[in-house]
Order: C-alpha cells, then sequence, then structure tokens
C-alpha cells in the first residue's frame, strides 16, 4: 500500500530543509492565545507526509486514516506520532510549505494540454 513512504518521506524532507534555508524559523508567525512554549515531536516533513500518504490512500476520512493507519500500521515509521487532535492543529503550519513543495513539481507549463471528452452516464434516460 505504501511502497513509496521513503521516497516521499525523502524528498519532502529535502524540500523542509531548503525551505527552512531560505525562509528561516521565524517565518510563521506565533499564535498569541498559546500559553505555553513546548516543542513538538513531530517534525514538518513527517507531517506533510501523513498529509500526502492519506491522499494516496483509499480512506475516506482523515480521521481514519490517522487512527486506523498511522497510530497502528505505520507507527514504525511515525514513532514520534502526536494524537489526532494535536495534529490537526500542526496541520496549519504545513499548508503553505506544502503548497510549495507541489507547486515546485508541476513543471514547466508548455501550453499543450489534453482533455478526455468521454460521455459519463449519470442516469437512465428514457
Amino acid at each position: 500500500m505504501f511502497t513509496f513512504l521513503t521516497e516521499i518521506f525523502c524528498q519532502i524532507d529535502d524540500f523542509c530543509k531548503q525551505f527552512d534555508q531560505q525562509n528561516g524559523k521565524d517565518f510563521f508567525l506565533s499564535n498569541p492565545s498559546k500559553k505555553r512554549n513546548r516543542s513538538c515531536n513531530m517534525i514538518l516533513s513527517e507531517v506533510m507526509t501523513i498529509m500526502v500518504l492519506f491522499h494516496m490512500s483509499d480512506y475516506r476520512t482523515f480521521k481514519n486514516f490517522y487512527i486506523q493507519c498511522v497510530l497502528t500500521v505505520l507507527k514504525t515509521y511515525f514513532p514520534s506520532a502526536v494524537s489526532y487532535q494535536s495534529f490537526v492543529q500542526l496541520e496549519q503550519y504545513a499548508l503553505l510549505p506544502l503548497t510549495v513543495f507541489f507547486n515546485g513539481l508541476k513543471g514547466q507549463e508548455s501550453g499543450i494540454y489534453y482533455v478526455d471528452s468521454t460521455s459519463i452516464e449519470v442516469c437512465y434516460i428514457k
């Protein structure tokens, strides 16, 4: 199911190291209502990898994927995985780097695109 997990993680981790060097740690705004200053156990590349794996999986909801797959099956790959509620809070910090990562993967636009015009039968027409 997750045959390319290591390749995906390495590619995202290399991107995150470069992203941190270019933008610095002060790039993200801090939450003024946050009282504690504990460091998170999960790194940004782990959060981004889990988000990519969800979209590659057959799960319909992220909550089921995280609880049933990440916290059980993939626990050896993500030993510092946090609870589901904590992960949902971490997702907001991964949105911008993930967008930049995917934007870099799309390649150069050529102006030539293909559209499939196969008709899809939606309902029975009498």
